[in-house]
C-alpha cells in the first residue's frame, strides 16, 4: 500500500535540520499541506536529500494502522496545540484521538519523579477534584507524580492524555508498561518522537 503524500511529506519536512517547528507551522500556513509545502521549500534549497528514519516511520506506520500521524493545521490536529508558536510538527496518537480535541478542560499534572509521600496523596487529591470537575487530565507517562496522575484520572473513569518523551513504541520507565496499555485503551497518548527513539 502507498503512503499518503501529505503524510510521508510531514514526516520529511519535519526531519529537515533548517525546519524547525515555528518554520513548519509557517510552510503549512502558507501552502496549504506538507506536500505542497516541501515542493516549495526544496525548491529554493540545494539539498534535496531525504532525512534518515522517514522510511523506517512509514513502514511503522503501515504495519501499525492503529496510531495516526498529524501535522499542524490538519483537520484532527488539535486546535489549541495549533495555537502556540512552536507546535510539534508532526504528532503519532495510539488511543482514542478525540479526546485531544474535545471542548472539555483539559489540566497538567506533572512532578517529580520521586515525590515525598505527602507530594502523592496531595496529587491524588487534586487529580480527583479535577476528574469529579470533568476535566482530561495530561501528564508525561513518567514514573512518579505523573504515573500517579494517570492512575488516578483512569481509576475515576476520566480521560486521560500520555504525553510521551520517547517514540510512541517505547515505553520508559518499561514499570509503567500496564500503564501504557491502559491509557492507550481508555486514554490516548501522543508523542512527536519518531518511532524507535
Amino acid at each position: 500500500m502507498k503512503p499518503d503524500i501529505d503524510i510521508e511529506s510531514a514526516l520529511t519536512l519535519s526531519r529537515l535540520p533548517e525546519v524547525g517547528a515555528a518554520k513548519f507551522k509557517e510552510l503549512i500556513q502558507m501552502y496549504g499541506s506538507p506536500s505542497i509545502a516541501i515542493n516549495h521549500f526544496r525548491s529554493q534549497k540545494t539539498n534535496k536529500k531525504t532525512p534518515l528514519n522517514i522510511q523506517d516511520a512509514l513502514k511503522f506506520l503501515e504495519e501499525h494502522p492503529e496510531i495516526k500521524l498529524y501535522w499542524p493545521y490538519h483537520k484532527k490536529y488539535p486546535k489549541k496545540l495549533c495555537q502556540i508558536t512552536e507546535p510539534p510538527p508532526v504528532l503519532f496518537i495510539k488511543g482514542k484521538e478525540n479526546i485531544l480535541r474535545n471542548k472539555k478542560l483539559k489540566v497538567a499534572i506533572v512532578g517529580s519523579r520521586k515525590p515525598s509521600l505527602s507530594g502523592v496523596e496531595y496529587t491524588k487529591r487534586i487529580t480527583t477534584k479535577f476528574c469529579l470537575a470533568g476535566a482530561v487530565i495530561i501528564s508525561g507517562l513518567a514514573d512518579g507524580i505523573d504515573a500517579c496522575a494517570h492512575s488516578i484520572a483512569l481509576q475515576e473513569n476520566a480521560q486521560t492524555i500520555g504525553v510521551m518523551a520517547t517514540g510512541i513504541d517505547i515505553c520508559y520507565p518499561k514499570k509503567n508498561l500496564a500503564l501504557y496499555h491502559e491509557i492507550c485503551l481508555k486514554g490516548v497518548i501522543c508523542t512527536e518522537f519518531f518511532p524507535a527513539t
